[in-house]
């Protein structure tokens, strides 16, 4: 496992009605129980390649693109870095940004704005993974994580 840390960050503001075309796909391959609205945008200081668990592929998603979907945690909670295949090619806008969809809005339930640090932990190993999350028990919950930064 790895962590990555970068900052809070917005971008496009069209994840919300682009990832409801595909809502049920991703929450069925992912393992995802639900998705709040949008992704929370963190950029990185340097580009990250995302490592696919699964994939939403372009005959399903309305650019015709591929869509990779790599599971992460940030403060314990499970979620899935989302990121359009083209993002990752040379000239493209976002291998340096994370993509996070996850079950809680993260910005409203944590407080979050441009600029606040994050930590995602990515690459984990399936224990990892299946460990409990915070988000199944209650996601207005104190952070346990013991890291006062995020």
């Amino acid at each position: 496992m790895q962590t990555l840390r970068g900052v809070v960050s917005s971008r496009f503001n069209a994840a919300t009605p682009n990832l409801k075309t595909v809502e049920e796909k991703l929450l069925s391959r992912t393992g995802l129980p639900s998705m709040a609205p949008g992704t929370l945008n963190v950029r990185i200081p340097f580009n990250y390649v995302v490592h696919a668990d699964a994939t939403i592929e372009p005959g399903e998603y309305f650019t015709g693109e591929r869509l990779k979907l790599q599971r992460c945690r940030v403060r314990g909670h499970r979620m899935i870095i989302m990121r359009p295949e083209s993002h990752e090619q040379p000239g493209g806008i976002g291998a340096n940004v994370l993509e996070l969809v996850s079950p809680i809005h993260l910005r409203s339930t944590w407080g979050l704005a441009d600029g606040d640090q994050v930590e995602v932990e990515v690459e984990g190993d399936d224990a990892w993974w299946e460990r409990a999350d915070p988000t199944l028990i209650d996601p207005q919950a104190p952070d346990l994580s013991g890291d006062s930064r995020v």
